[in-house]
């Protein structure tokens, strides 16, 4: 893969991004998950970097038509996009696996490292404090509660890799401090919640 055919396949996922409106899968929520997917990466050396970044940025397109199979939906579009544009078929195949594969679903375990990776990466980001703040300034309820629910199981019944979990307890430490420094009027009906959550096997 060429750096050109990268950034081209980088820009045309930002320009479809910008088309959704679901501030908690904007174009930062992806920056996020390329952070994460980068950092737990460090540990893999196995792992196709460059099958990541662009698995990154194009695993949640697909909610261009809604949140139900939008990781279906998003594989599909990235193989029609990457064909376009001018990838081989093995790459194409690889990222839309990776993608097809990081649904919410705790059954599902992706079948490669980069699938394995991405979903942990992804699913990290519900603990980020910067998304849980934009969710505090937008005043999401359903994004806090979604993110309460998600938050006790995430670790011992979603997240794959031993290297996710120690970011998952460095992040649960930042977002219980974030919750008690948390003063706005919409966040306190959550706050002693948040405060008190606790992880169970």
């Amino acid at each position: 893969m060429t750096k050109e055919l990268k950034i081209q396949a980088i820009l045309r996922a930002k320009e479809i991004i910008n088309q959704i409106k679901d501030v908690a899968h904007s174009e930062s929520h992806m920056e996020q998950v390329l952070e994460y997917v980068q950092e737990i990466a460090k540990h893999y050396p196995e792992a196709d970097r460059d099958i990541l970044e662009i698995a990154s940025w194009w695993h949640d397109v697909g909610r261009l038509y809604g949140d139900e199979g939008h990781a279906k939906k998003s594989a599909e579009m990235v193989e029609d996009e990457l064909s376009h544009i001018g990838f081989d078929l093995s790459t194409i195949s690889k990222i839309c696996n990776a993608i097809a594969e990081h649904s919410n679903r705790e059954s599902l375990i992706p079948s490669t490292l980069e699938g394995k990776i991405l979903k942990d990466a992804d699913k990290l980001d519900f603990l980020t404090p910067k998304r849980w703040q934009m969710c505090v300034d937008e005043k999401l309820d359903w994004a806090v509660l979604v993110g309460i629910k998600k938050i006790l199981i995430i670790r011992n019944h979603i997240l794959n890799l031993e290297e996710s979990k120690k970011i998952f307890d460095i992040l649960f430490s930042e977002l219980k401090e974030f919750a008690k420094k948390e003063n706005s009027t919409f966040f306190q009906k959550y706050k002693q919640q948040v405060i008190n959550l606790k992880i169970t096997e």
